[in-house]
């Protein structure tokens, strides 16, 4: 057992050891190129290629894996090598140069050997190496860079520079037995395995649109209002790219039939007035944005990539990159109220916008043809300029937004209404409370009347009601408490007609509600009643502070009660204690518990 802990102890910090290697090493995706260098003075001098798979044939010259440079979370990225190296002495160097075209000469760098003398993938580690930035105030990260790779062999043995193979990636440099004028003072041989042109501009572009495609990620933010759309371009500002690199920022805005199109020539944060619009908050926007941009190439039957400068030997070409982003539109909540006219508002006290100026009226009843109102500058309409008047009605009206969805909703309903009645000469008075019902003879009225309050059983008139009056005669010796409502027409919305309270109908007074519930709620009644004509902010303070008083009432009566109980308990359990009780003998008790039950 204790061997067996031991190897397992044995395994976990090999492990361990290896992962801490692994770590350490910072590897790079993709194929790997390898090398021997031998600087043993007793082997032959040399450099074996090998390469992944199978090696091509002499004609064919193998290109080698390329550096890479990847800008992750900024455009200051950094910059690698696919390449391992396998050395036996510190013989030789890895040389990395960068140079811009535009720039003149090169930044040069020795890439640091492990203790073993290899050189491993992963990261160079570049001092002073930042983002591809020169000293020079005309460089720009849209440039190409030109990357140049070689090995310099520091035997100081010119003699045994046959034994190093050269790779034939230049035809004119290989017939000038790689005469560098960087390296000539190291009296190297020069093994170069290749150079590479890099835009680390676009390099970024490709990166940012891969993940715009798979991640949506957005290139840079941009927000419509009213009728301006608003660009900040983030990271791809840092850039700082010429105006003659950039040919055309094309942002395109969509939906459905409907498209604005901006073009621009440079990255700078903007604000952009479309004419003729104002509502473009509103549209669920899809965006298209179009980078074209163009850079200075190398033309190789002009000059080569180790001259000293590239005047006149520069060709152009044009590469473009689309982005596609979307913008959600806001979605503001609305109310249709009906005060002196029917009123469209911003529920939270907001801006009203978004939305079409027409207020589309549905007749459920009567069923006639639907109308549309447009409504004003105050957001209100006057929609008793279409009913007729003596006519019940019961309205939905819809408000919808630039879109086409609906944004508002709500149901009207025209009856007539009456007032609590009075008493005169052995009849019942009542008196219509809407003005367009005033001078209407065609109002009838239903009576519900029963015996008493808590009578269950009703007896329901319908009287025709002549100049809104009912003669008492008409009723029965039954009929003591009554209620009404107006009509025109019975249909199947009868039920929404207000009835009146009930009354006794021999004018004197009800007895009222001892339900505490039952006072509450008419007490609610009436102060919603009080702040139904004011605003929707005003409203829901008032209606809360309401509820608050309330459960502030109820819990102190449950307090109250709870004491009161408390307090009389306590009282009987003293007066107990202080009366002698004796035990009825002549009474069984299965034990003492029931008798103390019974005595309780």
């Amino acid at each position: 057992k204790n061997r067996e802990i031991f190897s397992f102890l044995i395994f976990c910090v090999a492990s361990s050891l290896f992962a801490a290697k692994e770590a350490n090493t910072e590897k790079v995706e993709g194929p790997v190129d390898k090398f021997e260098i031998s600087c043993t003075d007793g082997q032959t001098d040399k450099i074996v290629y090998k390469y992944p798979g199978t090696r091509p044939s002499e004609s064919v010259i193998r290109k080698q894996q390329p550096l890479q440079y990847e800008a992750t979370e900024s455009v200051y990225g950094e910059l690698a090598q696919n390449m391992t190296i396998d050395g036996t002495g510190d013989c030789y160097d890895l040389v990395i140069q960068l140079r811009g075209t535009m720039t003149e000469g090169w930044e040069t760098w020795n890439i640091k050997k492990d203790k073993n003398f290899d050189i491993n993938p992963g990261t160079i580690d570049t001092p002073g190496f930042e983002s591809l930035v020169f000293q020079d105030r005309h460089d720009s990260l849209c440039q190409n860079v030109i990357m140049s790779r070689k090995i310099h062999y520091n035997k100081n043995r010119p003699e045994h520079c046959q034994h190093y193979i050269k790779h034939k990636d230049d035809p004119v440099l290989y017939k000038s037995k790689y005469n560098d004028a960087y390296a000539t003072h190291l009296n190297a041989c020069i093994y170069y395995i290749g150079r590479f042109q890099h835009n680390p501009f676009t390099s970024w572009l490709r990166r940012k649109a891969l993940l715009n495609q798979k991640e949506n990620e957005k290139l840079c933010q941009i927000k419509v209002s009213a009728n301006t759309i608003s660009i900040k371009w983030g990271l791809i500002r840092n850039f700082h790219c010429q105006e003659k690199n950039i040919n055309e920022v094309q942002i395109q805005l969509s939906y459905k039939e409907k498209t604005i199109e901006k073009k621009l020539k440079t990255f700078e944060d903007t604000d952009l007035e479309v004419r003729n619009e104002e509502h473009l908050s509103c549209y669920p926007w899809t965006v298209h944005i179009k980078i074209s941009m163009i850079f200075e190439n190398l033309d190789e039957s002009k000059c080569k990539w180790y001259d000293k400068k590239f005047a006149n030997c520069t060709i152009m070409e044009e590469k473009n990159t689309e982005f596609v982003q979307h913008i959600e539109p806001t979605k503001p909540v609305f109310e249709i109220k009906n005060t002196t006219q029917v009123r469209l508002s911003e529920k939270h006290g907001g801006k009203i916008s978004c939305v079409q100026y027409i207020l589309n009226v549905v007749f459920i009843t009567p069923k006639i043809k639907n109308a549309k109102l447009i409504l004003n500058y105050d957001h209100e309409a006057d929609i008793e300029t279409i009913l007729d008047d003596c006519q019940e009605y019961v309205l939905n009206l819809k408000t919808k937004s630039v879109v086409g969805e609906e944004v508002a909703n709500t149901t009207l309903k025209y009856f007539p209404s009456i007032s609590k009645p009075t008493f005169a000469n052995n009849s019942i008075n009542f008196t219509l409370l809407n003005s367009r019902f005033s001078n209407c003879p065609n109002v009838n009225l239903l009576l519900e009347c029963k015996a008493e309050e808590k009578d269950k059983s009703n007896k329901v008139y319908d009287i025709a009601g002549v100049n809104m009056n009912i003669d008492l005669e008409d009723l029965t010796d039954k009929d003591r408490i009554c209620r009404a409502k107006a009509y025109i027409v019975k249909d199947e919305f009868m039920s929404l007609r207000n009835w009146t309270d009930w009354f006794k109908i021999d004018g004197s007074e009800m007895s009222g509600s001892t339900d505490a519930a039952s006072a509450i709620i008419d007490w609610f009644k009436t102060v919603w009643s009080e702040i139904s004509g004011s605003s929707s902010a005003v409203a829901a303070a008032s209606v809360t502070l309401s509820i608050v008083v309330i459960a502030a009432v109820l819990l102190i009566v449950i307090l109250v009660k709870r004491r009161n109980k408390r307090r009389a308990i306590e009282e009987r359990d003293r007066m107990l204690e202080m009366t002698p009780v004796k035990r009825r003998e002549d009474i069984l008790y299965d034990t003492d518990d029931d008798y103390y039950h019974v005595l309780n």
